[in-house]
């Protein structure tokens, strides 16, 4: 990440288009075919994938989440940042420098 610090709800992000992906029962299989690693997703954390298609900030996926599932926004914000932390991580999704630049330019 930029600076090395950690994602906020400011923090802009987008997933990886390279990523093969289907959806088997409402829930996102990802295969990332340059280091040959699969991902399962819960109905959640494939709602969250399906959200980061386009570039945008974190809170945005955290209120739409909001609207869609009664969560308090805490816990909401803690579970988003957490697993977008992971994908991160895995390199599944790039953070967007304040100009919409992915940081593995």
């Amino acid at each position: 990440m930029p600076d090395g610090g950690s994602l906020t709800q400011a923090t802009s992000i987008v997933r990886r288009a390279e990523i093969i992906e289907t959806e088997i029962d409402g829930e996102i299989i990802a295969l990332d075919v340059k280091n040959g690693n699969c991902y399962g997703l819960n109905k959640v954390g494939s709602r969250i994938w399906q959200l980061a298609i386009a570039p945008g900030p974190v809170s945005a996926i955290c209120q739409t989440l909001q609207n869609e599932y009664d969560v308090p926004e805490p816990v909401c914000e803690r579970t988003v940042l957490a697993l977008l932390e992971a994908l991160h991580k895995e390199g599944l999704i790039d953070i967007l420098n304040p100009g919409g630049v992915s940081d593995k330019v």
